[in-house]
C-alpha cells in the first residue's frame, strides 16, 4: 500500500517519463535488500549490472529540466517498499505456504474482504429502507387520494341529499298553504 501512496504522490511533483525512468531501479533496489536480508548472493558480476543501471538512471536524470528533490524521494520510497512486498512474497513462496503468498500477490487482506463486506452491508440496508420508505410513502399517497376522493363523493352527494330535504320542506309549506 505503501509504494500505490508514494508512487501516486510522485506524479504530483515529476514526469511520467521520468518517473518511469526511476522505476528501472527496481532491479538495484531488488537484489540490494535481498542482499541484506540474506535472499540473494552477492556476487562482482551482479554487483557491476547494478552499477551499470544506476549509471544509466543518474545520467538520464542529470538533463532531466522538472527535477523535484521531494518527488524523486517519494519514487525511490515508493520503489523500496515495492521491493521489501516482493522479497516478502519470495520467502513465503520459499515457506511453501502458497496460499499466504495469493493474499500477497493479489494485494488483498482480510481488512479488504471485511470493508467490502462492510459497504455491502451499508448498502443493502440503505436500499431496504429505501424500499420501504417508497412503498410507504405510496400506500399513505394512496391513503390521501382515497380520503380526497371519498370525500369529494361525500360532497357531491350532500347536495342531492339536501334537495329531497329541500323539495320536502317546499312541499310542506305548499300544503299548508293550500
Amino acid at each position: 500500500m505503501g509504494s500505490l501512496w508514494l508512487g501516486n504522490a510522485a506524479y504530483l511533483y515529476l514526469s511520467v517519463s521520468f518517473i518511469q525512468m526511476l522505476k528501472a531501479l527496481s532491479p538495484v533496489a531488488v537484489f540490494t535488500l535481498g542482499c541484506v536480508m540474506g535472499k540473494e548472493r552477492y556476487s562482482h558480476a551482479m554487483i557491476s549490472i547494478m552499477c551499470a543501471i544506476s549509471l544509466g538512471v543518474a545520467v538520464a536524470s542529470f538533463g532531466e529540466i522538472k527535477f523535484v528533490p521531494s518527488g524523486v524521494i517519494y519514487q525511490l520510497s515508493s520503489i523500496v517498499t515495492e521491493s521489501i512486498r516482493v522479497l516478502m512474497v519470495q520467502i513465503i513462496l520459499q515457506e511453501g505456504n502458497a496460499f499466504s503468498a495469493l493474499f500477497m500477490g493479489a494485494q488483498v487482506t482480510a481488512l479488504n474482504v471485511e470493508g467490502y463486506a462492510i459497504a455491502f452491508a451499508g448498502v443493502t440496508c440503505y436500499n431496504y429502507m429505501k424500499l420501504h420508505s417508497t412503498e410507504h410513502q405510496q400506500e399513505q399517497d394512496l391513503n390521501d387520494n382515497l380520503s380526497v376522493s371519498l370525500k369529494s363523493e361525500s360532497n357531491a352527494s350532500r347536495p342531492l341529499l339536501k334537495e329531497p330535504e329541500n323539495f320536502l320542506d317546499e312541499d310542506a309549506g305548499n300544503i299548508d298553504s293550500v
